[in-house]
């Protein structure tokens, strides 16, 4: 496989860590290796260490991009520390050319919706499903 197309599958990130902060402050700057961004819009993973205390175990996060846009993430944890709070966490994402400069990976609020809040329905016939 010619490398330019290789390295666009790949799309690996390379990151860093801002230490020291409380966990609300705390942020993961993740940067592209080389600092270009995948030459075309592909799905991308990787890894984000947090300090020992600073990520509570069921942290969610948020993606930023340099200049302010959210992108769509997914994470999940991959190690913990002795007293339970995040060690590494998983981050998947979707990006491409425009994603340029460097990432921000911070931990969020989250919320939740109360009982008999909004609810998705879903119906199904023999031949398509319905959800609401």
């Amino acid at each position: 496989m010619h490398l330019p197309l290789l390295r666009s599958f790949l799309a690996l990130l390379c990151l860093s860590t801002v230490a020291g902060h409380a966990a609300t402050d705390q942020a993961a700057a993740i940067k592209w290796l080389g600092d270009a961004p995948a030459p075309l819009t592909t799905g991308v993973s990787f890894g984000a260490p947090w300090p020992r205390g600073a990520v509570p175990k069921a942290q969610a996060f948020t993606l930023t991009t340099a200049d302010n846009r959210t992108l769509p993430v997914q994470t999940w944890p991959l190690a913990y520390w002795p007293d339970g709070s995040l060690k590494w966490v998983g981050v998947a994402t979707v990006a491409g050319p425009e994603t340029k400069g460097e990432l921000k990976l911070l931990p969020i609020a989250t919320t939740t919706v109360a009982p008999g809040g909004a609810a998705v329905t879903v119906r199904r016939s023999d031949t398509t499903f319905l959800i609401d």
